[in-house]
C-alpha cells in the first residue's frame, strides 16, 4: 500500500485558531480507527493563513474542512494524496464545497457519468477567488485531467518552469501548494 496523505489549507487563519478548530472538531468527532487526533496534527504558519498536515491514519480532513470553513465563515481547501497514485483537492466555504479536483476522477468508479467526472475538473478562478494571493493563471496547468500517456514518463512533463514534480505524480500537489502560497513543510520544519 502507499502513501496516505490528508493536509488542510486554512485560508486568513492563524496558527492558534487552527489548533483551536482541530480541538473543537476532534471532540464532536465519532470515529474510532482512522479519526482526527488534534495533538498529533502539524500546524504551520505560512504568509496568508495556516497549512496543517493531518495526524497519520486521519481519514477526516474533509468533514474538519467542511467543519472549519462552517466555524470560521472563510475558505479552507481539503488535499489528499491518495495511495501514491494521485493528488486532489476539495475546497470549502461557510460549510459548502465550492470546487474539487481529481486529476483521476474514474479512480474510484468505472462509468462514471459524465456530468459527475467533470465535476472533478478544479477551477482555478475560484481558486483564486476564495484563496487569494495568486492569479488563476498560475495555477490553472495543474488542474489537468492525467492520461495513460502521462504516467509513461512521469517526470518528463511539468505544469510550469521550477516545478520540481511533473504530471501522473502525486507530489505535485507540492509544488501546487507552493504556487498557491501555502508550501508543503520541508525537512527543517517537519523535524
Amino acid at each position: 500500500m502507499g502513501l496516505f496523505l490528508e493536509a488542510v489549507v486554512l485560508a486568513r487563519q492563524e496558527v492558534p485558531a487552527a489548533k483551536e478548530l482541530l480541538k473543537r472538531f476532534e471532540k464532536r468527532s465519532q470515529e474510532d480507527e482512522c479519526a482526527l487526533i488534534a495533538q498529533e496534527c502539524m500546524c504551520f504558519a505560512r504568509e496568508r493563513g495556516t497549512f496543517v498536515l493531518l495526524n497519520e491514519d486521519c481519514a477526516e480532513g474533509e468533514a474538519f474542512a467542511r467543519f472549519a470553513s462552517q466555524e470560521d465563515g472563510d475558505a479552507v481547501l481539503y488535499l489528499h494524496i491518495h495511495d501514491e497514485a494521485l493528488w486532489m483537492y476539495r475546497l470549502f466555504c461557510c460549510g459548502v464545497e465550492k470546487d474539487r479536483f481529481c486529476p483521476i476522477p474514474d479512480y474510484w468508479e468505472d462509468g462514471m457519468e459524465r456530468e459527475e467526472y467533470d465535476s472533478w475538473s478544479g477551477d482555478a478562478e475560484k481558486l483564486e477567488r476564495y484563496i487569494g494571493g495568486f492569479h488563476a493563471g498560475e495555477v490553472e496547468r495543474y488542474l489537468t485531467l492525467w492520461t495513460d500517456e502521462m504516467f509513461e514518463g512521469r517526470q518528463a512533463r511539468k505544469a510550469y518552469a521550477g516545478d520540481e514534480y511533473g504530471y501522473a505524480d502525486c507530489w505535485q500537489m507540492a509544488d501546487f501548494l507552493r504556487r498557491i502560497g501555502y508550501p508543503y513543510p520541508g525537512e527543517d520544519e517537519l523535524g
